[in-house]
């Protein structure tokens, strides 16, 4: 078989990294204050089901420190620019949460000159 002489499709940024609970909490705290959120689901912990119907951030954020929610999944709107969060618990102590950054490829851009902005909300 051979392919094309196309280049593959291009991959969308991805970023992750574990932060401790006081990063989880300025993460919220500036998902709260920095950017426009588009949507907030959590999945369910193993021994439960996916939360089917939307959450907001101070839910999410308790249900993830809780230990009900295995993680989050958080769409916003940064400086213009449009990105995915997903925040896991990391461990069973629920004091590290991995997390991954996602820019879906063609996404909206929010801004008032059609360019993108730099950045995300810092999770360090």
């Amino acid at each position: 078989m051979t392919l094309p002489d196309e280049a593959p499709p291009e991959l969308a940024p991805l970023e992750t990294g574990v932060i401790d609970v006081r990063a989880l909490a300025r993460l919220f705290a500036d998902l709260a204050s920095e950017a426009v959120v588009l949507s907030v689901r959590n999945k369910g912990a193993p021994e439960q089901r996916a939360d089917a119907g939307p959450s907001d951030l101070a839910r999410a954020h308790e249900a993830l420190l809780s230990g009900t929610a295995a993680a989050a999944q958080i769409r916003y709107v940064h400086r213009g620019t449009e990105w995915w969060d997903t925040v896991l618990r990391h461990d069973e102590a629920g004091t590290s949460f991995r997390v991954v950054r996602y820019r879906p490829p063609g996404g909206a851009d929010h801004s008032p000159s059609g360019h993108c902005a730099q950045g995300a909300p810092r999770t360090t």
